[in-house]
């Protein structure tokens, strides 16, 4: 926390390229901390039974009789291990002390596996019960004063999260089911591509079917693809076109396209914003369209963006509360929003996260983790994998499309 409170009080005159690297380093080791703590915090267990932490305790509390059986019969045990399980069972000291004889440990083994068996049984229950007392919890931490005195207030809204929370469990068994029925345990990924067959390009009689470069107006046999690798090929080569379509337009040709740039930040385009004016000679070979454009960037701004680029911790916190967990995002680095808000509650989690956010906007500067992408390409007709008909998700980082989020887009919507 030291190094990046000295990255914040840097101004911007006086950062450096280093301090770019420092800040680089701090986002690795960020990272890198946030995967480690979702691989240690991973609930590990059986899907047969239906989840619940009297199971859990009774499945550690029989665990904790056979390992402790196990150092009883001279067989090597961890006192690590043994402790772990014992905590986790929930085992009072004065019970393990009380287990000193061969015959003590098997009776004991034999009641926790009982027990461990009855609530396997009871599991769907045991699985409701738990779920009623996360909703009241829920409840009581969203509105702390409904513990004293507003009964039907707290009711009313204790009634509303667990309907909340059993139709999430009703739509995660259904899709478990089904995905048993199916005998599909992978997700549910593009398997094949269909493309123009381009050894049948005419039909019987003679009359053509299209372009094959042009699926969209095809009208002949298509061709499945499954394999992967020939799959990836043709989907790149379609992507390719699809980013492409902007290529015939003003800016993108001659000789617009090198004044400006890709992306409009050449010393020609920053110079015109401020008034130069274009050369005659190229302005006059423009459409009358593309010449009202140019004419009204020089207009002077009528609305000047004049807040600072600075993500408040209340911002960070206001933002991620409504982020929906299920958004995908993050997909290369794994720091997908689930980990954003476990933190909410903790205030200096909170500021580190804010002020790594606002960093790049304050300096100008990007870095490899924001330029990493992934295009998601997924069918938009169910059923159907026409090549033509895919449509393309560009999945960013979670922190990266927030704070252009909070930065810019909802400002200029107020």
């Amino acid at each position: 926390m030291e190094k990046l409170d000295r990255l914040v009080a840097i101004s911007v005159d006086e950062w450096e390229e280093h301090d770019q690297i420092t800040y680089v380093k701090l986002d690795t080791i960020i990272t890198e901390a946030m995967t480690y703590a979702e691989r240690s915090c991973a609930k590990r267990y059986s899907t047969r039974y239906a989840w619940s932490p009297l199971l859990l305790k009774a499945v550690y509390a029989y665990r904790y009789a056979r390992l402790h059986l196990k150092e009883f019969r001279g067989i090597p045990v961890t006192t690590r291990t043994l402790q772990y399980h014992q905590q986790q069972a929930s085992i009072p000291e004065d019970k393990h002390r009380e287990l000193d004889a061969m015959e003590k440990i098997v009776h004991f083994l034999r009641e926790v596996k009982a027990k461990m068996k009855e609530y396997q049984r009871q599991h769907i229950a045991l699985r409701k019960e738990y779920v009623e007392g996360l909703a009241e919890a829920i409840v009581l931490k969203r509105f702390p004063t409904a513990e004293t005195g507003t009964g039907f207030f707290e009711e009313q809204n204790k009634k509303k999260q667990l309907k909340a929370l059993s139709n999430r469990e009703c739509a995660r068994s259904m899709h478990s089911k089904i995905r048993t029925t199916l005998k599909r345990q992978q997700g549910g990924g593009t398997t094949r591509v269909d493309v123009p067959d381009t050894t049948n390009l005419c039909s019987p009689d003679g009359k053509t079917y299209g372009d094959p470069n042009n699926p969209k107006n095809w009208s002949g046999p298509w061709l499945a693809i499954s394999e992967p690798e020939e799959m990836l090929d043709y989907i790149i080569e379609a992507n390719i076109k699809q980013y492409h379509q902007a290529h015939d337009t003003p800016f993108a040709q001659e000789p617009l396209s090198s004044l400006f740039g890709p992306d409009g930040t050449t010393q020609f385009a920053q110079d015109f914003i401020k008034g130069t004016q274009m050369p005659d000679d190229i302005f006059s070979q423009l459409q009358p369209e593309t010449q009202r454009i140019l004419q009204a960037y020089q207009l002077p701004a009528t609305n000047k963006y004049t807040k600072e680029a600075v993500i408040t911790p209340s911002k960070f916190i206001s933002c991620y509360k409504k982020a929906s967990e299920k958004t995908s995002s993050s997909i290369i680095s794994g720091r997908h929003i689930g980990k954003y808000k476990a933190v909410l509650d903790h205030p200096s989690l909170v500021h580190m996260y804010s002020s790594m956010m606002t960093i790049p906007y304050k300096h100008g500067f990007t870095f490899q983790r924001w330029r990493d992408v992934v295009d998601v390409v997924l069918p938009k007709d169910e059923g159907e994998y026409k090549i033509h008909r895919f449509r393309i998700i560009r999945l960013v980082e979670s922190d990266f499309n927030q704070s252009l989020g909070m930065l810019f887009a909802r400002p200029m919507g107020h």
